[in-house]
């Protein structure tokens, strides 16, 4: 039984542990959040990254979409790269216990909101490829619903913690000025529960830049070109229906690549071939 250290408790590092708890002899988790330090998850202590070299282990194993930077924190702190083991995302699931029922029971209302208050909105990202997968919605780390003005999150932020006094709604704001966003806007709307294994919920706008829409992320920007997004479409999930792109085949294709509806071994940051720098934004 190899002794493993885990990289993270969000999603990605509860479905390894999930994963492996019975193979493994789990001798800690680590986590950048200074909050977690000192700690316990599931009766095994979280730890600092910096205080990894004073345990003996065989592997630190880490997964999800920031895998790279989390490969680069560790070589930087002297972990030999022989100890750093990537877990494919094809070898783990989001989704536990009474997650999925409660992801959709919380996007059902949702998305019933949001047509009673007449906004445009999709179903984006990994929501939507669970969809064409045929999967559950909870598989994933959290479910995207995209808007199409900033004003609408302005609007739902005093709407949603009436309306769902039970969960966690976190209103983040801009740090700085971007393309179409200015300081002190709202950048997204994060809804989560308070189960062990949270249901999260992702709602942000896309914004209007030139002939585009874009989107901010980490330094950078997603674009799409606004033809992709000018028509929605209803697709059957569970019990309800979920708007999408109906020229969803070439939004993906730009998004994921051409083989969208193949689970990957591993999806990260730096795949996403909508992704640029501002300055190659100004030039599309």
């Amino acid at each position: 039984m190899a002794k493993v250290v885990i990289f993270g408790t969000g999603a990605a590092g509860r479905a390894i542990y999930r994963a492996i708890k019975d193979k493994d002899d789990i001798v800690a988790f680590i986590d950048n959040s200074p909050s977690k330090i000192n700690t316990f998850y599931k009766g095994i202590k979280i730890i600092a990254p910096a205080e990894l070299k004073k345990l003996n282990f065989d592997a630190v194993l880490i997964g999800g979409v920031w895998a790279d930077e989390m490969s680069a924190q560790l070589l930087n702190l002297g972990i030999s790269k022989e100890k750093i083991k990537l877990i494919d995302d094809k070898d783990i699931s989001y989704s536990a216990d009474n997650r999925a029922k409660t992801t959709n029971y919380y996007v059902k209302s949702l998305v019933g909101i949001l047509d009673e208050l007449g906004y445009d909105y999709f179903i984006d990202g990994s929501g939507l490829l669970s969809i064409l997968r045929k999967r559950e919605l909870s598989v994933v780390s959290d479910v995207d619903i995209m808007l199409f003005e900033n004003k609408s999150l302005s609007n739902l932020a005093n709407i949603l913690p009436q309306v769902f006094p039970e969960l966690n709604i976190e209103i983040r704001y801009c740090q700085k000025d971007y393309a179409a966003r200015k300081k002190g806007d709202i950048f997204n709307i994060i809804i989560s529960d308070n189960s062990e294994e949270k249901m999260v919920l992702d709602i942000n706008a896309y914004d209007k830049y030139k002939n585009f829409y874009t989107l901010p992320y980490n330094e950078k920007y997603f674009y799409i070109p606004k033809e992709f997004l000018d028509e929605l479409i209803s697709l059957d999930y569970k019990d309800f229906k979920l708007k999408a792109p109906k020229r969803y085949d070439e939004y993906l294709s730009l998004v994921y690549g051409k083989n969208y509806l193949e689970i990957p071994k591993q999806f990260l940051a730096n795949d996403y071939g909508n992704l640029v720098d501002f300055q190659t934004l100004k030039k599309l």
